[in-house]
């Protein structure tokens, strides 16, 4: 597995809450679920495009690895210190490990947001809500324990507050990379419908037969589409529910036409900071 190289600081370090509801195993024993077992999950889950979060406890100890889109992001020691994998096993050989899959959306934040001070609020909850809905609130409402992600003014997942709760915020520059993601995708497929002149009417069908599945798609919704090879989003469509979605109707698009990805010319899109987090690299 390849590290993204990170300068070392020496910040307080904030390991915010991971949502547990898509937990693949929790707090298994490294002397009864060896590191060789953890690192074959590992490697199988980062082919399959891995977006989650790997947690390792050791006595007070811990360190936190995070993926998106099957690259890992990078690795996060108590100290404040950034760490590889290889390190982490070594100095915490005898651990308690962790790993939660979640939405690209959580991932990021709690990547980002590792040295981040939180801010307070005016308000408690759940009189700040009107206030976070109107500002489009992207990142993460703290209240003691609980711990929600929000994107667009609404909640993802995570816990809410309870009522009269002080809250504090992190803020993320997700809609930086919403941007620069639904960039990267209108590149792909521009790039495509030039090369496949039947790829927009493919996309189209694929996209009725997908919106059961993904109602992003439907064409008579209007929130994603493909018009003369542009494709147009609308801002209120979340990013967990949009990334799924364009990756299935592109997979399946290429395959009715028989066209490979890797033939495709797309070298200077993949050399584009936007690629890694499309998941292409799993098709």
């Amino acid at each position: 597995m390849t590290q993204n190289p990170h300068p070392p600081t020496s910040a307080a370090p904030l390991r915010l809450p991971v949502p547990q509801d898509q937990v693949v195993f929790r707090r298994l024993s490294t002397d009864f679920y060896p590191w060789t077992e953890v690192l074959t999950a590992l490697e199988t889950l980062q082919q399959q495009g891995l977006t989650g979060v790997l947690d390792v406890e050791q006595q007070g100890r811990w360190a936190r690895f995070v993926w998106v889109g099957g690259q890992l992001l990078g690795g996060l020691a108590a100290s404040g210190s950034e760490v590889t994998l290889d390190v982490a096993m070594r100095g915490l050989s005898r651990a308690w490990v962790t790993l939660t899959l979640t939405d690209p959306l959580v991932a990021e934040v709690l990547w980002e947001c590792r040295h981040t001070a939180p801010r307070p609020l005016p308000l408690p909850w759940p009189a700040v809500h009107e206030r976070l809905q109107r500002e489009r609130f992207q990142g993460v409402l703290l209240a003691g324990p609980h711990c929600s992600f929000w994107e667009g003014g609404r909640v993802t997942s995570g816990v809410l507050p309870p009522a009269g709760a002080t809250c504090h915020a992190l803020s993320s520059r997700q809609q930086h990379n919403r941007e620069l993601l639904v960039s990267t995708w209108r590149e792909v497929l521009a790039v495509t419908a030039r090369t496949a002149p039947r790829f927009e009417e493919v996309w189209k069908q694929v996209s009725m037969q997908l919106a059961g599945r993904h109602p992003v798609l439907d064409p008579f919704a209007g929130e994603v589409t493909l018009i003369r090879g542009r494709l147009a989003v609308e801002d209120d469509v979340p990013m967990q529910e949009l990334l799924p979605a364009l990756l299935a109707a592109y997979r399946l698009s290429l395959r009715q036409l028989r066209l490979d990805l890797r033939t495709l010319p797309l070298d200077g899109v993949r050399r584009g900071p936007g690629w890694a987090a499309t998941g292409l690299e799993t098709l």
